[in-house]
C-alpha cells in the first residue's frame, strides 16, 4: 500500500481512502411551516418572495425571487 499522508482530503475521497461524515439536513421551510424561531405563527410569502413570519419577524433567508 501506498503513503497517503501527502495526499489532499479530495485526493483523498477520490481514491476511497477516507470517507466524509454526513450532516444531518433538517428539509426546506414551506408555506404554512411552523416558525422556526417563534414556533406560534406559520411561514408565509412576503414582497420579496421569502418566506417570513407575522407573528415575530423571522425571515428565512435560503431563498427568494424578482417579479
Amino acid at each position: 500500500m501506498t503513503n497517503t499522508d501527502n495526499l489532499s482530503s479530495f485526493e483523498k475521497l477520490l481514491l476511497g481512502v477516507e470517507t466524509p461524515e454526513l450532516l444531518a439536513v433538517a428539509a426546506p421551510l414551506r408555506q404554512g411551516d411552523l416558525c422556526p424561531q417563534c414556533g406560534a405563527a406559520k411561514l408565509d410569502y412576503n414582497s420579496m418572495l421569502q418566506l417570513s413570519c407575522p407573528q415575530c419577524g423571522f425571515v428565512n433567508g435560503e431563498a427568494g425571487g424578482c417579479t
